[in-house]
């Protein structure tokens, strides 16, 4: 978990408690860097929200510019980026 990661999360505007819970579920994954690797199954899970929820929230954070992803292969999930401090990923 990422300090960092989690108080920038907090900072941040969102459209409701959802789209919160899901950055918020994405900050407490993210290493210092602001990365993490979660599939979109723990992410509903853990933001309390079915998957198609999530996938529209990802999306929205996505169009905002807070985060952006990188599609797993395979099995693998999908690797998230929060755009901490505007970095670019």
């Amino acid at each position: 978990m990422s300090g960092v990661a989690v108080k920038w999360a907090r900072k941040q505007l969102t459209a409701g408690p959802v789209e919160k819970s899901v950055l918020f579920v994405l900050a407490v994954e993210a290493d210092r860097s602001g990365v993490c690797s979660l599939s979109s199954r723990r992410i509903a899970q853990d933001a309390g929200t079915d998957r198609a929820t999530a996938w529209r929230i990802l999306a929205r954070l996505a169009d905002r510019g807070l985060v952006k992803w990188t599609e797993g292969t395979g099995r693998k999930p999908n690797t998230y980026q929060l755009q901490i401090d505007g970095r670019p990923p």
